[in-house]
């Protein structure tokens, strides 16, 4: 004997006691795997309990997953970005420092002593800094926070701190380029080459593995693989696009002026000018572009799932859809076409080229391809099914032509072959057909597919129809896709990703112009040169776009293909199906309109910051710097 029974679940006091979704889950699977003794006059049985909870909460821990793994990545690119400002502004904070430094130093001043003085000034500005962040980040967002979220503001603190230390021991030493020359050290080609082993071995496992071995929580793997490919392509730009630049400066030498030619050769000289602009706007760029192809992606599946699973725009199940309810259906004002599917057989034998196999039989009227039409890509059912004597094989039934011959059908053409079938849940192997060419008993019918008409108001008309057929359920594509899409992750996710894309174009900006401020002095120093000689203010502020366009220019082009690259790597690694609300796998959908919202603000953004640092190059004090440079 089976007892249906209803317990509320309130939602308020699980969140106030800070119990997750996790240890509900445990809490339940601990709940239904005991046995309760009863006693009744007939003696005492076990009673078990079952709950319907549980598949809800399983389907919420994979959103949870996947959606942490998601956000995982897409944080990394303004995390990466805002350590590298970090350390810019430790290194501009050094370069300021520089003379008075270099005056200690001729004094007697040791490497050991410069590097205490500068830890201690880094951890009486950082520190307090840093604590401040922490409690505005806390008081903005509240919630329960782990006390080991202190380390992620403690390094925060400690990166400036390191980055003083080191740059106030190496001030006023002598600069080097061999971080842009072709000819790197065994060091860095050993680097680059364990880099690419760790990409592949990763990429390998996670294209490998089942869809359930990945772990609750954050999957490492899952958010692992995205950053190693982000790191390799950086490491190979930085390898190569000194080569671009190259025939950039070699096409430029001869042709008039002189601020093409010696801007494309003052960026293959000047390390401020060139690795870190190239880093932080490739990484920005990659998981930036990364998210709002994820985000479309997403949106798209969530849209075809929602399809998949009403079928047309009013989905009518429950009670028996005979002919007169069909014709009160079709009288509904709004209503356009109206099609039934039957089940005629849940275990049929069907003839596959001598093979036989077990399947369910579906049959549909011809109006089918009317009320398919409206889906996304029109009816994905053979409009020969009913034109010809046809049939379509569906689910675990790989062929695709050919004859089949089915109990109550008799011999068939196979017209196709379906995967999922719109508006129906057959199962693992079904076939469908015309209603009109089966010869046995009459088929039952408890479900309907209606379109309706494109200036109707389809909520008004699902109303309508389910105050028609009181004892159904009754579904509208619209209410469907507006749930999904609400929900909080769907919505949390997109908004989070805008978020992070906003703050990652922002550092990047940030990131831009510290570079350039970085090298500011030698580039004062040479306008002041370039300006004894004739050279305007205009084509000094050409000059300074020309040493960093190039390399931002290059960066973005091959962020925007990996970002791209990347999120098909994680569709095709991770489960999206939990975030479309059913079985359907989104594939890769790059949504134009928002790829180019993204990649515009992103060049808006770098060519404000390239503008400002152009800017301030053509206000060099020739009288100054000439004098400074007589000091020297």
């Amino acid at each position: 004997m089976t007892i249906r029974m209803w317990f509320g679940l309130d939602v308020e006091s699980l969140r106030s006691s800070g119990v997750d979704v996790d240890g509900l889950a445990a809490q339940l699977t601990s709940l239904l795997a005991q046995r309760y003794e009863s006693s009744t006059a007939e003696g005492s049985p076990d009673i078990r309990l079952n709950s319907e909870l549980g598949s809800t909460l399983t389907r919420v821990v994979a959103q949870q997953t996947l959606t942490r793994s998601i956000l995982t990545i897409a944080a990394l690119g303004p995390i990466a970005v805002a350590v590298a400002l970090v350390i810019l502004a430790a290194r501009l904070v050094v370069q300021r420092r520089e003379p008075w430094l270099e005056l200690l130093h001729a004094r007697g001043l040791t490497p050991a002593q410069a590097r205490r003085m500068a830890v201690v000034e880094g951890t009486v500005l950082t520190g307090p800094a840093a604590v401040a962040g922490h409690l505005l980040a806390v008081a903005v967002i509240p919630g329960p926070y782990p006390a080991v979220a202190w380390l992620t503001t403690l390094f925060s603190a400690a990166v400036a701190v390191v980055a003083l230390g080191v740059g106030a021991v190496h001030a006023g030493a002598r600069r080097t380029r061999t971080d842009l020359s072709l000819h790197a050290s065994r060091w860095r080609v050993a680097g680059e080459a364990l880099a690419w082993t760790a990409t592949a071995a990763a990429t390998f496992q996670l294209l490998s593995r089942p869809d359930d071995e990945a772990a609750p929580g954050v999957d490492l793997l899952g958010a692992a693989t995205p950053v190693l490919w982000t790191l390799t392509a950086t490491l190979l730009v930085l390898r190569l696009y000194p080569l671009p630049l190259g025939i950039l400066a070699r096409w430029t030498r001869g042709r008039p002026g002189l601020t093409g030619f010696l801007g494309a050769a003052r960026s293959l000289r000047d390390p401020a000018g060139g690795v870190v602009p190239v880093t932080t706007v490739l990484l920005g760029a990659t998981l930036a572009v990364m998210g709002a192809t994820l985000v479309g992606t997403v949106a798209t599946g969530t849209e075809r799932a929602t399809w998949a699973s009403t079928g047309s725009h009013i989905h009518l199940s429950g009670p028996r859809v005979l002919d007169p309810m069909v014709d009160e259906l079709r009288a509904v004002d709004g209503v356009a076409t109206v099609a039934r599917l039957y089940e005629a057989s849940d275990n049929a034998k069907v003839t596959l080229g001598g093979d036989e196999r077990w399947v369910r039989v579906l049959l549909a009227d011809p109006e089918l391809m009317s009320v398919y039409q409206p889906m996304p890509g029109g009816s994905p059912v053979p409009a020969a099914l009913f034109e010809e004597p046809a049939l379509v094989l569906g689910g675990d039934l790989s062929t695709t032509s050919g004859r089949a011959t089915v109990v109550g059908l008799g011999e068939l053409r196979v017209a196709g072959g379906l995967r999922v079938l719109p508006g129906a849940s057959p199962g693992s192997a079904w076939v469908l057909a015309d209603v009109n060419r089966w010869r046995d008993r009459q088929p039952t019918a408890t479900t309907a597919l209606i379109s309706v008409d494109p200036d109707a108001d389809l909520r008004e008309v699902a109303a309508a129809i389910a105050q028609l057929v009181p004892n159904s359920r009754v579904t509208n594509v619209a209410d469907q896709l507006a749930q999904l899409r609400d929900s909080p992750t769907i919505d949390g996710l997109s908004r989070a990703f805008w978020i992070l894309s906003g703050t990652a174009a922002v550092l990047m900006a940030l990131s831009v112009i510290g570079s350039q401020l970085l090298g500011g002095g030698e580039r004062r120093h040479l306008a002041a040169i370039l300006r004894t000689l004739g050279l305007r203010p205009g084509q000094l502020r050409a000059l300074a776009a020309w040493e960093v366009g190039p390399a931002i220019a290059l960066a973005l082009v091959v962020g925007v293909g990996t970002g791209i690259g990347l999120a098909a790597l994680m569709l095709a690694g991770l489960d999206f199906r939990t975030l479309t609300g059913g079985g359907y796998s989104p594939t890769l959908h790059v949504h134009w309109p928002t790829l180019a919202s993204v990649v515009g603000a992103l060049l808006a953004t770098m060519t404000m910051a390239v503008a400002v640092t152009s800017w301030s190059a053509g206000r060099t004090d020739l009288a100054q710097e000439l004098r400074i440079g007589d000091q020297r």
